[in-house]
C-alpha cells in the first residue's frame, strides 16, 4: 500500500482541513490518539506541510497538499505535480491546488532573491546595458534584449501567450 492509498483509508478532509477517520486495521490505542483529530504533520526545510503514517512497520510520507488535493479533487494524473497557486506551500486550500506539469510548476515558484528585476525570466545585463528576456519552451528557446523593464515585461508576457503559457 502506497502513502496515497493510505490517506484514502486513514484520513478526510472537512471543515478546511484534514482529519484521522476510522479504518479497518486500527488499534484501540491508535484510535485513542488519533481518531477524529486534526492531522498536523510537519513542515520541512523546504517549507511544504509532510504528514508521515505508518503502515505494517513501515513509515511513509506524503506531502499536506497531495493529501487534501486527492481527498477533494482525486487522483493526481500521470505526469503531473501538485501547484499551489499562490506560492504559499502552507496554504494548502482545495481551490489553491492544481495538477500541472512541471514546468508550469516551475514557472509559478516564488522569485530566487537573485532575481533582481522582479520578474521571471527578466534579467538586467550591465555588459549589454538592456534587460534581456530568456526562457526555454520544449519547443524552442527565447532570448532578446530590450531598453525597458516595461518592453522586457510586455515582450515575456506576449511569448508566453503565444505558446499557450501562463504564470497562474
Amino acid at each position: 500500500m502506497d502513502s496515497v492509498d493510505l490517506v484514502k483509508l486513514k484520513m478526510e478532509y472537512r471543515d478546511g482541513g484534514l482529519y484521522w477517520k476510522a479504518h479497518d486495521g486500527m488499534t484501540g490505542q491508535w484510535a485513542g490518539r488519533f481518531l477524529g483529530k486534526k492531522v498536523k504533520g510537519a513542515v520541512t526545510d523546504q517549507g511544504y506541510r509532510n504528514i508521515t503514517m505508518g503502515h505494517k512497520g513501515k513509515k511513509l510520507w506524503i506531502g499536506y497538499h497531495r493529501a487534501v488535493y486527492t481527498l477533494v479533487w482525486g487522483d493526481v494524473p500521470e505526469g503531473l505535480e501538485i501547484d499551489h497557486i499562490d506560492r504559499n506551500k502552507l496554504n494548502n486550500h482545495p481551490l489553491n491546488l492544481r495538477a500541472v506539469k512541471r514546468s508550469a510548476n516551475i514557472r509559478n515558484r516564488v522569485l530566487p532573491s537573485s532575481a533582481t528585476t522582479g520578474f521571471q525570466h527578466i534579467q538586467w545585463r550591465e555588459e549589454k546595458n538592456g534587460y534581456i528576456v530568456k526562457f526555454q519552451h520544449p519547443e524552442n528557446r527565447y532570448e532578446k534584449q530590450f531598453p525597458t523593464l516595461e518592453l522586457a515585461v510586455a515582450a515575456r508576457d506576449e511569448q508566453y501567450a503565444l505558446r499557450g503559457l501562463s504564470f497562474h
